[in-house]
């Protein structure tokens, strides 16, 4: 309930690979307080799928960045990783689990984790960040991972929660209100669904 699983990271990449000539990149960040994503996404069987699919794997810890002008209430501007500004679309792949900061984390927050070297900086402020990060970032689509879920003491700690659901929408923040009532909490239970909507 910690990752998306690998079943669906394989089953997204599989509808685009048939129906797009596409070049696809698969990216994830370390979490802040370790670098650990390369290990993970061996682990977790993300390479595998990535070289069975002749798609290349990005650490975006490990990108350069670009200094970019937001002009939010939040960030003035902030690095990015490069290959985010470069490709065409985004297509967000996050995993329904609760957030002992946020409530829970879904589509928008997911977002959160492209931005690997100063997130823990910004708590205090983070419905506000994430909002503002989607905003620029703008991915294009969701499919939201809710097979095995996370609840309790979120996003690292927590009990596997099988829900066996899959979401999907171009809207991240419908997506993510439906994420909210799975989770059991209201729209005002998570505040970043507000900011989010208000910018677009």
């Amino acid at each position: 309930g910690q990752c998306t699983s690998p079943w669906g990271l394989e089953s997204v990449i599989k509808v685009l690979t048939e129906n797009t000539n596409a070049e696809i990149f698969v990216g994830d960040a370390d979490v802040a307080t370790q670098k650990q994503v390369e290990r993970a996404a061996i682990l977790w069987g993300a390479k595998e799928i990535c070289n069975d699919y002749g798609i290349k794997f990005v650490n975006l810890s490990k990108e350069k960045t670009k200094k970019v002008n937001i002009n939010g209430e939040i960030f003035r501007e902030i690095k990015i990783p490069k290959i985010l500004l470069d490709v065409d679309s985004i297509v967000t792949l996050p995993v329904l689990k609760t957030h002992n900061v946020t409530n829970m984390t879904f589509a928008l927050k997911n977002q959160w984790g492209c931005l690997p070297r100063m997130r823990h900086q910004y708590h205090l402020v983070a419905h506000k960040a994430i909002a503002e990060i989607n905003s620029f970032l703008k991915p294009c689509f969701a499919v939201g991972d809710a097979t095995v879920c996370l609840e309790g003491n979120g996003p690292r700690t927590g009990k596997p929660k099988l829900v066996n659901s899959v979401l999907a929408s171009n809207d991240l923040v419908a997506i993510d209100a439906a994420g909210a009532k799975i989770v059991g909490l209201s729209a005002d239970e998570v505040p970043y669904l507000k900011f989010a909507e208000m910018l677009g």
